[in-house]
């Protein structure tokens, strides 16, 4: 029996020898290639890291035209309803015009009647 194990062993272990070894060749290129892709990942991380620095600084400068924009609607509507106000003052000057200009015109041809 043990040399039943003992041979099953050495076969396992035969194989596993065969099999896992890959040649000096194929384990360079693996190496070469993992080198490039650690190389690829660190410089994607950076770009990565820089855009968030970019996404934060962007969504600040957002935040404050949002701001910006409220504030100036807020004159927009104070704007608007001083010209509205100013709108009828002038109306209401007009019709003090209009009713000043036709009681002048009234006396000038009470003046101009009194002359003939």
């Amino acid at each position: 029996m043990n040399m039943k194990l003992t041979n099953w062993m050495l076969a396992a272990s035969t194989s596993m020898l065969l099999f896992s070894c890959v040649s000096n060749k194929k384990f360079k290129a693996a190496q070469a290639q993992y080198g490039t892709l650690e190389t690829k990942y660190v410089t994607l991380q950076g770009e990565a890291e820089k855009c968030k620095d970019d996404k934060a600084k962007l969504e600040a400068e957002k935040l404050a035209l949002n701001t910006k924009v409220d504030e100036l609607n807020k004159q927009i509507k104070f704007l608007q309803e001083n010209n509205t106000v100013a709108l009828r003052q002038l109306q209401d000057l007009s019709v003090i015009s209009a009713s000043q200009a036709e009681s002048i015109k009234k006396s000038m041809e009470n003046i101009g009647a009194k002359d003939n």
